[in-house]
């Protein structure tokens, strides 16, 4: 993705509060399984707007430490917190997921809900699982076919937006051969997109008129219609599977 394209997404997205499917209810379930204590290390990575890190906060009483790219969502999601009066417990860092700054072994809970894609789901299991303390969790989601055979459309649509989807099943076995022990997988229901594709096709329509001499704009705006278009056609063929992971005692 080109520099003038990711800042056009990222103005598309500006005011949206879901950057991605997301379904409350799962990352509440995702959170009973680990339910880390008052002085657990916890970190939201790839956080976003931080729709997620501001639930966990709500449901823990840990600090969390929320990390992403981009400085604005970061600060939006301080003033979030700060509203909520959870920012006393809330550390905000600008940081590659690539190469995140942590020390190995200091991490009890490693959060990542719709952004583990942007690195590849196996490098990031991999990369992450060093930060991990023994017996320390990852609760991750990623997209997967939710068919043996998706139709064409389908297929077409993933190859060229991310080829590396696979099946809730695979997603399984890479976790298991990256060293994890599976706690629990479980797919978000199809409300999760419609949550999220319900503001997005409010702000197409929005800018359909604003940027139609615009090519790059045209570009992204086509690309996204294409998007949910195939959601509403397909979208019981592939979804979300959340995944709660175990690094084993040493």
């Amino acid at each position: 993705m080109s520099e003038r394209i990711e800042h056009i997404m990222i103005e598309f997205f500006k005011g949206l509060d879901l950057l991605g499917p997301a379904d409350p209810a799962s990352t509440s379930r995702a959170l009973a399984r680990v339910a880390p204590q008052a002085d657990a290390v916890v970190v939201d990575v790839g956080c976003g707007t931080g729709r997620q890190t501001l639930q966990l906060l709500r449901e823990t009483s840990t600090a969390i430490t929320a990390t992403d790219m981009h400085q604005p969502f970061l600060d939006r999601m301080r003033q979030q917190a700060e509203r909520l009066g959870l920012a006393h417990r809330l550390r905000t860092m600008q940081a590659d997921m690539n190469a995140l700054p942590l020390s190995p072994t200091s991490v009890d809970l490693i959060w990542c809900e719709g952004a583990i894609y942007s690195m590849g789901y196996e490098q990031g299991l991999r990369a992450w699982k060093p930060l991990l303390r023994p017996r320390g969790h990852l609760c991750v989601t990623e997209a997967a076919y939710l068919v043996d055979d998706p139709p064409a459309e389908v297929k077409e649509f993933w190859e060229a937006e991310y080829p590396a989807i696979t099946t809730r099943a695979q997603l399984e076995l890479i976790a298991r051969g990256c060293g994890y022990d599976l706690v629990e997988s479980f797919q978000l229901p199809r409300s999760a997109w419609e949550a999220y594709y319900g503001p997005v096709e409010r702000r197409l329509d929005e800018l359909a008129g604003t940027y139609a001499d615009n090519p790059e704009w045209r570009q992204v705006l086509t690309a996204m219609r294409h998007e949910v278009d195939v959601f509403h056609r397909h979208g019981d063929t592939y979804g979300y599977v959340f995944l709660v992971l175990q690094k084993p005692a040493e």
